[in-house]
């Protein structure tokens, strides 16, 4: 008995629409822990102990939060050795965070074709999730929904890759990639929002952090993103800590930044560039 001949590859923007299309996305789940740390550390009945034991559950959860806890965007003085240090020092919000964080990247960063290409994504959102997050500080605005909205602004990215990888053949050119990637990057990351059930802070920053118009909704939010994206950009990118470019920017203005919040911002690169080489 003969096997049936194997699918042909389909074009990649055919393949994306009708995943989308049929709801077929084959998205990753996040693990559970990484629910129940985010809601131990809201309850005020519960503590470090209880954060612990949720985190050792899941040792390469806990391995990746505690070096990250220790990197130098934390400024701890001292070795953190475990999860109930890590969150005396930098408090159960941020250790909460850092466990949707690694939860996160296990679940989009796939072996596969387009290793290379999610790795590099990967860099660029864990940047612009902690400068993000050190624009609220400066602005003395609570700090997780920022950092949430700078890692998945662009989380439909590795969607659109994972259907690629499944359905369209050998790893294609690079520029056809981008190119399917920019017209469904964000279809892809609202669904995946849904499936995640995420804020809905985080879903405008899907929609609008990208685009130079003025959003209609999380204003604030999408400025957050859009400017730590400069930072990124500007700065980073190009190994300067000198944030004059960015000052009288849209975003600048809009979150009432001055240029010496925007230079302190810069001078925290290369601490910020530490901490992405520690979450690897």
């Amino acid at each position: 008995m003969s096997l049936a001949p194997a699918r042909p590859p389909l074009e990649p923007h055919v393949a994306v629409a009708r995943a989308l299309a049929e709801d077929a996305l084959e998205l990753p789940a996040l693990p559970r822990v990484a629910y129940e740390v985010s809601a131990a550390a809201r309850d005020p009945n519960r503590g470090a102990a209880d954060i612990a034991r949720l985190l050792e559950r899941d040792p390469t959860l806990c391995a990746r939060v505690l070096r990250v806890a220790n990197s130098a965007v934390f400024g701890t003085q001292s070795h953190v050795v475990s999860v109930r240090q890590a969150v005396a020092r930098v408090g159960a919000g941020e250790v909460a965070t850092l466990a949707m964080t690694a939860a996160i990247q296990t679940a989009l960063l796939e072996r596969g074709p387009y290793q290379v290409v999610l790795d590099r994504w990967w860099r660029r959102a864990f940047t612009t999730a902690l400068v993000a997050k050190e624009i609220a500080r400066a602005r003395k605005r609570p700090l997780d929904s920022p950092f949430l909205c700078g890692l998945l602004h662009r989380v439909g990215v590795p969607v659109v890759l994972r259907v690629l990888a499944r359905t369209a053949g050998p790893q294609l050119a690079d520029t056809l990639v981008d190119r399917v990637v920019a017209d469904f990057e964000i279809d892809a990351g609202r669904t995946l929002c849904a499936a995640w059930n995420l804020s809905p802070s985080v879903r405008a920053a899907v929609v609008w952090a990208t685009r130079s118009d003025e959003p209609d909704e999380f204003a604030e939010q999408v400025h957050t993103v859009r400017l730590a994206l400069g930072f990124v950009e500007a700065l980073a990118e190009k190994h300067d800590t000198d944030a004059r470019a960015l000052h009288g920017t849209a975003s600048a203005v809009a979150l009432d930044l001055y240029p010496e919040d925007l230079d302190r911002l810069g001078g925290l690169m290369p601490a910020i560039g530490s901490a992405v080489g520690d979450m690897r």
